[in-house]
Protein backbone atom coordinates (compact mmCIF):
# COMPACT_ATOMS: atom_id res chain seq x y z
CA UNK A 1 0.00 0.00 0.00
CA UNK A 2 2.80 2.44 0.90
CA UNK A 3 6.36 2.17 -0.38
CA UNK A 4 8.96 4.74 0.68
CA UNK A 5 12.29 4.47 -1.13
CA UNK A 6 15.57 6.33 -0.51
CA UNK A 7 13.91 9.42 0.95
CA UNK A 8 16.12 12.45 1.66
CA UNK A 9 15.37 15.79 3.30
CA UNK A 10 17.65 18.55 4.57
CA UNK A 11 16.60 21.88 6.07
CA UNK A 12 18.49 25.15 6.04
CA UNK A 13 19.50 26.30 9.51
CA UNK A 14 18.35 29.81 8.54
CA UNK A 15 17.30 31.54 5.32
CA UNK A 16 20.72 33.19 4.98
CA UNK A 17 22.81 30.19 6.01
CA UNK A 18 24.27 27.51 3.78
CA UNK A 19 24.41 25.09 6.66
CA UNK A 20 21.81 22.34 6.37
CA UNK A 21 20.37 19.85 8.87
CA UNK A 22 20.08 16.41 7.29
CA UNK A 23 16.85 15.21 8.89
CA UNK A 24 16.19 12.17 6.68
CA UNK A 25 18.98 10.35 4.85
CA UNK A 26 17.96 7.56 2.49
CA UNK A 27 15.04 6.22 4.51
CA UNK A 28 13.09 3.28 3.03
CA UNK A 29 10.18 1.19 4.36
CA UNK A 30 6.85 -0.31 3.30
CA UNK A 31 3.39 -0.63 4.86
CA UNK A 32 1.12 -3.48 3.75
CA UNK A 33 -2.70 -3.17 3.82
CA UNK A 34 -4.09 -3.89 7.29
CA UNK A 35 -0.66 -4.03 8.94
CA UNK A 36 1.06 -1.79 11.47
CA UNK A 37 4.61 -0.54 10.93
CA UNK A 38 6.36 1.28 13.77
CA UNK A 39 9.12 3.78 13.02
CA UNK A 40 11.25 4.07 16.15
CA UNK A 41 14.18 6.25 17.18
CA UNK A 42 15.40 8.91 19.57
CA UNK A 43 14.30 12.54 19.38
CA UNK A 44 15.80 14.16 16.28
CA UNK A 45 16.19 10.89 14.38
CA UNK A 46 13.85 11.96 11.56
CA UNK A 47 10.76 9.96 12.49
CA UNK A 48 8.19 12.76 12.35
CA UNK A 49 9.85 14.34 9.33
CA UNK A 50 9.49 11.06 7.45
CA UNK A 51 5.74 11.02 8.21
CA UNK A 52 5.36 14.59 6.97
CA UNK A 53 7.32 13.70 3.84
CA UNK A 54 4.91 10.85 3.14
CA UNK A 55 2.00 13.30 3.23
CA UNK A 56 4.05 15.98 1.47
CA UNK A 57 3.38 18.40 4.26
CA UNK A 58 7.10 18.83 3.60
CA UNK A 59 8.45 18.21 0.11
CA UNK A 60 11.37 15.74 -0.09
CA UNK A 61 14.69 16.65 -1.69
CA UNK A 62 14.78 13.27 -3.40
CA UNK A 63 13.31 9.79 -3.14
CA UNK A 64 10.04 8.08 -3.90
CA UNK A 65 6.73 7.78 -2.03
CA UNK A 66 4.23 5.44 -3.70
CA UNK A 67 0.73 5.09 -2.23
CA UNK A 68 -1.63 2.61 -3.89
CA UNK A 69 0.41 2.75 -7.07
CA UNK A 70 0.60 6.56 -7.28
CA UNK A 71 3.88 8.44 -6.99
CA UNK A 72 3.00 11.16 -4.47
CA UNK A 73 6.11 13.24 -5.12
CA UNK A 74 4.86 13.96 -8.67
CA UNK A 75 1.31 15.03 -7.79
CA UNK A 76 0.08 18.60 -8.03
CA UNK A 77 -1.03 20.41 -4.89
CA UNK A 78 -4.69 19.67 -5.67
CA UNK A 79 -3.95 16.00 -6.33
CA UNK A 80 -1.95 15.55 -3.13
CA UNK A 81 -4.73 17.20 -1.10
CA UNK A 82 -7.12 14.59 -2.50
CA UNK A 83 -4.66 11.75 -1.80
CA UNK A 84 -4.29 12.83 1.83
CA UNK A 85 -7.96 12.06 2.44
CA UNK A 86 -7.07 8.35 2.44
CA UNK A 87 -4.21 8.74 4.93
CA UNK A 88 -5.12 11.15 7.75
CA UNK A 89 -2.70 11.90 10.57
CA UNK A 90 -3.25 11.79 14.32
CA UNK A 91 -0.82 14.30 15.81
CA UNK A 92 1.07 14.11 19.10
CA UNK A 93 -0.52 16.95 21.01
CA UNK A 94 -4.32 16.71 21.37
CA UNK A 95 -4.32 20.16 22.96
CA UNK A 96 -3.11 21.90 19.79
CA UNK A 97 -4.32 19.64 16.96
CA UNK A 98 -7.98 20.55 17.58
CA UNK A 99 -9.49 24.03 17.11
CA UNK A 100 -10.47 25.17 20.63
CA UNK A 101 -13.28 27.39 19.32
CA UNK A 102 -15.17 24.52 17.66
CA UNK A 103 -17.55 22.05 19.20
CA UNK A 104 -16.61 18.38 19.05
CA UNK A 105 -19.20 17.86 16.31
CA UNK A 106 -17.54 20.53 14.17
CA UNK A 107 -14.11 19.02 14.80
CA UNK A 108 -15.20 15.55 13.69
CA UNK A 109 -16.94 16.80 10.54
CA UNK A 110 -14.08 19.12 9.54
CA UNK A 111 -12.45 16.70 7.03
CA UNK A 112 -15.82 15.99 5.42
CA UNK A 113 -16.44 19.68 4.83
CA UNK A 114 -12.94 19.97 3.38
CA UNK A 115 -13.55 17.26 0.79
CA UNK A 116 -17.21 18.04 -0.02
CA UNK A 117 -17.74 19.81 -3.31
CA UNK A 118 -20.63 20.81 -5.54
CA UNK A 119 -24.00 19.54 -4.42
CA UNK A 120 -22.74 16.50 -2.53
CA UNK A 121 -23.93 16.02 1.01
CA UNK A 122 -22.27 14.87 4.22
CA UNK A 123 -23.00 11.24 5.01
CA UNK A 124 -20.92 10.52 8.11
CA UNK A 125 -22.72 10.20 11.43
CA UNK A 126 -20.75 12.04 14.15
CA UNK A 127 -22.63 10.12 16.84
CA UNK A 128 -21.51 6.80 15.37
CA UNK A 129 -17.94 8.04 15.06
CA UNK A 130 -17.90 9.11 18.70
CA UNK A 131 -19.25 5.72 19.77
CA UNK A 132 -16.54 3.97 17.79
CA UNK A 133 -13.88 5.73 19.85
CA UNK A 134 -15.68 5.12 23.15
CA UNK A 135 -17.20 8.56 23.78
CA UNK A 136 -20.90 9.33 24.48
CA UNK A 137 -23.19 11.34 22.22
CA UNK A 138 -23.38 14.11 24.83
CA UNK A 139 -19.81 15.11 23.92
CA UNK A 140 -20.92 16.43 20.50
CA UNK A 141 -21.84 19.84 21.87
CA UNK A 142 -18.89 20.21 24.21
CA UNK A 143 -15.74 22.18 23.51
CA UNK A 144 -12.20 20.75 23.57
CA UNK A 145 -11.30 22.51 26.85
CA UNK A 146 -14.00 20.43 28.57
CA UNK A 147 -12.26 17.15 27.68
CA UNK A 148 -9.22 15.40 29.11
CA UNK A 149 -6.12 14.72 27.02
CA UNK A 150 -7.13 11.13 26.34
CA UNK A 151 -10.64 12.17 25.34
CA UNK A 152 -9.28 14.79 22.97
CA UNK A 153 -7.06 12.20 21.33
CA UNK A 154 -10.10 9.96 20.87
CA UNK A 155 -11.83 12.89 19.16
CA UNK A 156 -8.79 13.27 16.88
CA UNK A 157 -9.05 9.57 16.01
CA UNK A 158 -12.79 9.96 15.32
CA UNK A 159 -11.97 12.86 12.99
CA UNK A 160 -9.50 10.64 11.14
CA UNK A 161 -12.11 7.85 10.86
CA UNK A 162 -14.48 10.29 9.15
CA UNK A 163 -12.12 10.11 6.15
CA UNK A 164 -12.56 6.31 5.83
CA UNK A 165 -8.77 5.94 5.90
CA UNK A 166 -6.73 3.30 4.13
CA UNK A 167 -3.64 4.33 6.09
CA UNK A 168 -3.66 6.01 9.50
CA UNK A 169 -0.49 7.92 10.37
CA UNK A 170 0.04 8.28 14.12
CA UNK A 171 2.81 10.73 14.92
CA UNK A 172 3.67 10.14 18.60
CA UNK A 173 -0.10 9.86 19.13
CA UNK A 174 0.20 8.68 22.75
CA UNK A 175 3.39 10.46 23.85
CA UNK A 176 1.51 13.26 25.64
CA UNK A 177 -0.75 10.88 27.59
CA UNK A 178 -0.30 9.08 30.91
CA UNK A 179 0.49 5.38 30.97
CA UNK A 180 -3.03 4.02 31.56
CA UNK A 181 -4.49 6.29 28.88
CA UNK A 182 -1.79 5.19 26.45
CA UNK A 183 -2.85 1.58 26.89
CA UNK A 184 -6.50 2.39 26.21
CA UNK A 185 -5.64 4.36 23.04
CA UNK A 186 -3.39 1.54 21.78
CA UNK A 187 -6.19 -0.99 22.34
CA UNK A 188 -8.63 1.36 20.59
CA UNK A 189 -6.38 1.62 17.53
CA UNK A 190 -6.02 -2.15 17.35
CA UNK A 191 -9.79 -2.67 17.61
CA UNK A 192 -10.51 -0.06 14.93
CA UNK A 193 -7.89 -1.56 12.65
CA UNK A 194 -9.45 -5.02 13.04
CA UNK A 195 -12.88 -3.56 12.23
CA UNK A 196 -11.96 -1.31 9.30
CA UNK A 197 -8.83 -2.98 7.93
CA UNK A 198 -6.68 0.14 7.51
CA UNK A 199 -2.92 0.15 7.82
CA UNK A 200 -1.10 2.13 10.51
CA UNK A 201 2.21 3.97 10.32
CA UNK A 202 3.07 4.42 14.01
CA UNK A 203 5.78 6.96 14.78
CA UNK A 204 7.19 6.66 18.29
CA UNK A 205 10.32 6.99 20.42
CA UNK A 206 8.96 4.52 22.99
CA UNK A 207 10.04 0.98 22.15
CA UNK A 208 7.86 -0.41 24.95
CA UNK A 209 4.76 0.38 22.85
CA UNK A 210 6.03 -1.23 19.68
CA UNK A 211 5.66 -4.87 20.64
CA UNK A 212 2.03 -4.27 21.65
CA UNK A 213 0.87 -2.70 18.40
CA UNK A 214 3.18 -3.30 15.42
CA UNK A 215 3.72 -6.13 12.96
CA UNK A 216 6.99 -4.70 11.67
CA UNK A 217 9.46 -2.25 13.13
CA UNK A 218 11.82 0.23 11.46
CA UNK A 219 14.67 1.44 13.69
CA UNK A 220 16.09 4.80 12.59
CA UNK A 221 19.19 6.66 13.76
CA UNK A 222 20.21 10.13 12.57
CA UNK A 223 17.79 9.91 9.64
CA UNK A 224 18.89 6.45 8.48
CA UNK A 225 17.30 3.01 8.81
CA UNK A 226 19.67 0.80 10.81
CA UNK A 227 17.43 -2.26 11.30
CA UNK A 228 14.04 -3.43 10.11
CA UNK A 229 12.01 -6.60 10.26
CA UNK A 230 9.07 -8.37 11.90
CA UNK A 231 8.64 -7.04 15.42
CA UNK A 232 8.94 -10.38 17.19
CA UNK A 233 12.17 -11.22 15.37
CA UNK A 234 13.75 -7.83 16.07
CA UNK A 235 12.71 -7.94 19.73
CA UNK A 236 13.73 -11.57 20.09
CA UNK A 237 17.25 -11.11 18.73
CA UNK A 238 18.29 -7.57 17.72
CA UNK A 239 21.17 -7.45 15.24
CA UNK A 240 22.14 -3.76 15.44
CA UNK A 241 23.78 -2.41 18.64
CA UNK A 242 21.53 0.66 18.54
CA UNK A 243 18.41 -1.53 18.59
CA UNK A 244 19.76 -3.30 21.65
CA UNK A 245 20.54 0.07 23.26
CA UNK A 246 16.93 1.17 22.77
CA UNK A 247 15.62 -2.08 24.21
CA UNK A 248 17.89 -1.89 27.25
CA UNK A 249 16.78 1.71 27.83
CA UNK A 250 13.14 0.76 28.35
CA UNK A 251 12.32 1.73 31.97
CA UNK A 252 11.77 -1.29 34.21
CA UNK A 253 10.93 -1.50 37.92
CA UNK A 254 14.17 -3.34 38.62
CA UNK A 255 16.63 -1.78 41.12
CA UNK A 256 19.41 -4.07 39.86
CA UNK A 257 19.09 -2.51 36.43
CA UNK A 258 19.83 1.06 37.55
CA UNK A 259 23.61 0.81 37.25
CA UNK A 260 23.24 -0.72 33.80
CA UNK A 261 21.06 2.19 32.66
CA UNK A 262 23.63 4.67 34.03
CA UNK A 263 26.29 2.91 31.95
CA UNK A 264 24.11 3.26 28.87
CA UNK A 265 23.71 6.96 29.57
CA UNK A 266 27.49 7.38 29.30
CA UNK A 267 27.73 5.95 25.79
CA UNK A 268 27.85 9.41 24.18
CA UNK A 269 25.66 11.87 22.34
CA UNK A 270 23.97 11.69 18.96
CA UNK A 271 26.21 13.37 16.34
CA UNK A 272 25.11 16.66 14.80
CA UNK A 273 22.62 16.23 11.96
CA UNK A 274 24.13 19.29 10.29
CA UNK A 275 27.52 17.56 10.07
CA UNK A 276 27.00 13.78 9.95
CA UNK A 277 30.20 11.84 10.60
CA UNK A 278 31.80 9.64 7.94
CA UNK A 279 31.21 5.93 8.17
CA UNK A 280 28.57 4.59 10.53
CA UNK A 281 26.62 7.35 12.27
CA UNK A 282 26.39 5.22 15.43
CA UNK A 283 30.12 4.53 15.63
CA UNK A 284 30.86 7.20 18.24
CA UNK A 285 28.47 5.50 20.69
CA UNK A 286 29.03 1.86 19.74
CA UNK A 287 31.17 -0.43 21.94
CA UNK A 288 31.76 -2.76 18.96
CA UNK A 289 33.27 -0.17 16.61
CA UNK A 290 36.49 -0.75 14.71
CA UNK A 291 38.38 1.35 12.17
CA UNK A 292 36.04 0.38 9.33
CA UNK A 293 33.07 1.77 11.26
CA UNK A 294 34.51 5.29 11.16
CA UNK A 295 35.42 5.21 7.47
CA UNK A 296 32.84 3.10 5.57
CA UNK A 297 29.09 3.50 5.88
CA UNK A 298 27.37 0.09 6.26
CA UNK A 299 24.62 -0.77 3.78
CA UNK A 300 21.31 -2.39 4.68
CA UNK A 301 21.74 -6.11 4.08
CA UNK A 302 19.57 -9.17 4.50
CA UNK A 303 19.93 -11.00 7.78
CA UNK A 304 21.33 -14.53 7.68
CA UNK A 305 18.78 -15.94 10.14
CA UNK A 306 16.16 -16.85 7.55
CA UNK A 307 13.89 -14.11 8.86
CA UNK A 308 11.12 -12.60 6.80
CA UNK A 309 12.51 -9.42 5.18
CA UNK A 310 14.90 -8.91 8.11
CA UNK A 311 17.59 -6.33 7.36
CA UNK A 312 20.24 -4.37 9.28
CA UNK A 313 23.11 -1.98 8.56
CA UNK A 314 26.12 -2.87 10.69
CA UNK A 315 29.71 -3.96 10.06
CA UNK A 316 29.74 -5.97 13.30
CA UNK A 317 26.16 -7.12 14.00
CA UNK A 318 25.16 -8.79 17.22
CA UNK A 319 24.90 -12.56 17.21
CA UNK A 320 21.53 -14.29 17.12
CA UNK A 321 21.62 -15.14 20.82
CA UNK A 322 18.12 -14.38 22.16
CA UNK A 323 17.70 -11.47 24.51
CA UNK A 324 18.36 -12.81 28.04
CA UNK A 325 15.48 -12.94 30.47
CA UNK A 326 17.50 -11.06 33.07
CA UNK A 327 17.69 -7.52 31.64
CA UNK A 328 21.01 -5.79 31.86
CA UNK A 329 23.23 -8.75 30.91
CA UNK A 330 25.74 -8.26 28.13
CA UNK A 331 24.59 -9.25 24.66
CA UNK A 332 27.41 -10.30 22.39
Amino acid sequence: MLTVTNLHKAFRVSPLSRQRVHAVRGMSFTVEPGSTVAVVGESGSGKSTSARLVLRLVDPDSGSVVFNGRELTELTRTQINHARQSMPMVFQDPYSSIDPSWTIREVILEPLHARTSGGSTLRADPVELLQKVGLPESFLHRYPYELSGGQRQRVAIARALACSPELLICDEAVAALDVSTRASIINLLKDLQAEHGFGILFITHDLSLVEAISDRVVIVYLGEVVETGPTQQVFGAPRHPYTRLLMDSIPRPDPQNRMHLKALARTGEVPSASNPPPGCAFASRCPRRTDICTTASPELSNADDGGEARMFACHHPLTLTPVPSKKGEDHD
